[in-house]
């Protein structure tokens, strides 16, 4: 399966803050975004829908219908500090 990079606007006191405590409580940010991200998906794409994905992708990946059962993604969530540049800003990522 092929993964997307996504980047988020975010302020960077309040990203360096959440990673900073998050860290002193022996979690990574990138994880906890991965998570939502999958919640997200199961709150939102129909149960018809994910079924549709997940049997395309079970063939190649078998473990991705238990990755998504357990809310844990199968896919990787980068965070990039730094501020967006205005050409980038709002724009899709192409699969």
């Amino acid at each position: 399966m092929k993964h997307i990079k996504v980047e988020l606007d975010v302020d960077p006191e309040i990203f360096a803050a959440a990673k900073q405590f998050m860290n002193a409580k022996g979690l990574k940010i990138e994880d906890s975004l991965d998570n939502s991200v999958m919640k997200f998906y199961k709150k939102y794409v129909p149960s018809d829908v994910r079924k549709y994905i997940e049997s395309r992708v079970s063939a190649a990946r078998p473990s991705l219908k238990k990755s998504v059962d357990s809310k844990a993604s199968s896919s990787t969530l980068q965070v990039m500090e730094g501020p967006i540049s205005g050409s980038e800003s709002g724009k899709s990522i192409p699969n």
